[in-house]
């Protein structure tokens, strides 16, 4: 059972590890044959949304004439050194899944992307806390949907990480003092500002879980921080795993947090037309399923490396 699992762990790997050289060859004009046109182009339009607003900031804080000639004319090339970056292209590509995935799950199987049963109910409790999180999560996935849709990127949004990268780059190019007066600007917006993975991440942790790792009572996004706070992953690579043609690194994940073989396959449903659960996923304790997660962590880390 477990030799079965893990050389289909190695196969998702394999296909994780080249998707992102593929997606900076397919964001360069290449052969569009290995990810969808939809995902290429929405990480196309986000790398260039975003590289847009840092340029926009930056001709802002220099007070040029033409700011927008000024970010379109720079706005390919900081693009490209954003794509060039491991996190900020794996960020971007989780992103456009995500979106793609709530998109699904609206048209073809009527769940709303963003008021989903589980957050209206907390949002409508009279527990304080529990309600005050629920509405700012709701604000942000709203958020998210819009600039999906449009094909943006909500800076705001960004991890700690990512926005000190993208910052770091934008700096790269165009006058100094204008680089540092922007960044010291978009700092300013960011403090005032709780992100939407951050916001997702402390419901999931505040409610411990309770009712989350059901897709169509917590919706796809707050389902997916849930899962990854579970089981001690990404949520970018839980993302990716969901949305994979593959179900068994989803399958091993749902395991590895403590549902049932039934359960598993429940959700499973959501995602696939025919949801296919590994073979003897039944009989694979959680820690077991755990540990090959793990160890399938550990080898893609080496080959990687």
């Amino acid at each position: 059972i477990e030799r079965g699992l893990r050389e289909g762990l190695t196969r998702a790997d394999r296909a994780a590890a080249a998707a992102r050289p593929a997606l900076r060859h397919l964001l360069a004009g290449a052969d569009a044959m290995l990810l969808s046109d939809e995902t290429v182009a929405r990480v196309r339009g986000l790398l260039g949304d975003a590289a847009r607003q840092l340029l926009a900031a930056q001709a802002e804080a220099a007070a040029l004439a033409d700011a927008a000639g000024f970010a379109a004319e720079r706005a390919p090339a900081l693009a490209a050194r954003m794509a060039d970056n491991e996190a900020w292209l794996g960020h971007v590509h989780a992103l456009a899944l995500e979106g793609e995935l709530l998109e699904r799950l609206r048209l073809t199987r009527g769940l709303d992307p963003v008021l989903t049963p589980r957050i209206e109910r907390l949002a409508a409790s009279g527990e304080a806390l529990s309600a005050a999180l629920a509405t700012a999560v709701l604000a942000a996935q709203a958020r998210f949907v819009h600039h999906h849709r449009r094909r943006e990127l909500a800076l705001c949004d960004l991890p700690d990480e990512l926005y000190d990268t993208a910052l770091a780059l934008l700096g790269q190019g165009g006058p100094p003092d204008a680089a540092v007066d922007a960044e010291q600007q978009l700092r300013v917006v960011r403090a005032d500002s709780r992100t939407r993975p951050a916001l997702l991440e402390g419901f999931a942790l505040l409610r411990g879980g309770e009712g989350l790792l059901e897709i169509d009572n917590a919706g796809l996004s707050l389902f997916a921080s849930a899962l990854a706070a579970a089981t001690g992953r990404q949520r970018e690579a839980t993302i990716v795993a969901l949305a994979a043609s593959s179900p068994d690194r989803a399958a091993l994940m749902l395991c590895a947090a403590g549902l049932s073989a039934e359960q598993i396959e429940a959700q499973m449903a959501w995602l696939q037309p025919e949801p296919r659960v590994p073979h003897g996923l039944a009989e694979l304790p959680a820690e077991r399923a755990a540990a090959l997660l793990d160890g399938a962590a550990d080898e893609a880390a080496g080959v990687i490396g």
